[in-house]
Parts: C-alpha cells; structure tokens; sequence
C-alpha cells in the first residue's frame, strides 16, 4: 500500500507525462512505431524499426537532469534488453496546474553501466495508517 499526501504528485503526473509525449514525438520522427507501455511494463514505450525493437525509460524532471530515479525493475529491464533512455529536464512549471518546455537528453543505445552510475539511494516504507483528511 502506498500512502502519499503531497499535493504535489499531481504536478509530477503532469511532468511526466509531457516527458512521454515528447519521448513519443522524438522516436516517431526517427520512423519508429511507438507504444506507449508504461502502465503495463516497467519501461515506458516500445519502439519498433523494421527488425529493431528498444525498450524506452523516459524520464521528466524540473532540475537539470544531472540524475534520475530509477526503480529496480528499470535497472533490469535496461541490463537485460536493448534500451534507451529519454529524459526531459529543465521542465518549467506553469501555474498551479500546468508545465511547460524541457530539454531532451537521450542515449540510444543506453548501456546502463557504461554511461554513468548506479547509485543505491532509496528505502521503501511502508506505513500501517492513511493520512490525516
């Protein structure tokens, strides 16, 4: 179970899914098919090219970029299967209930080990009671 009481996750569900419209625009426009598999897989889109298929981990964030958060399902799936790595930066929040802009840095192919590090960084807990109403 997982209990969340930031106001925020609803502007992060907006991040990222502009980071998967443009990772989905992106890959089109190199004459991929795209699906979109996020909420099935434990990657985000599907990207096929005649005999080419890559597993696509998009990312969206308002920092810099200069890390991101991956799950461990992520980790594997980029260790055992051609992948790449899309992530927005830089993305600008617009109001209350908006973003806007981003700057894309990509690796295709993402070869998870060679092109950075492998920081552990996260303990999940799991609380026994809800948030306060």
């Amino acid at each position: 179970m997982e209990v969340s009481c930031d106001a925020g996750d609803a502007k992060q569900v907006l991040i990222e899914e502009l980071a998967v419209k443009k990772a989905v625009k992106y890959f089109r426009n190199l004459g991929y098919a795209v699906r979109n598999v996020g909420n099935k897989k434990s990657y985000d889109l599907e990207c096929r090219k005649g005999n080419i298929n890559i597993h696509v981990e998009v990312k969206g964030t308002t920092t810099g970029g200069e890390s991101i958060i991956l799950t461990p399902n992520e980790v594997a799936n980029a260790k055992g299967h051609r992948s790449a790595l899309f992530v927005l930066h830089s993305i600008k929040k617009r109001g209350r209930s908006g973003v806007k802009g981003g700057m894309r840095f990509v690796l295709n192919p993402w070869r998870i080990k060679a092109h950075g590090e492998l920081i552990p960084s996260l303990y999940r807990y799991v609380v026994s009671e809800t948030c306060p109403r």
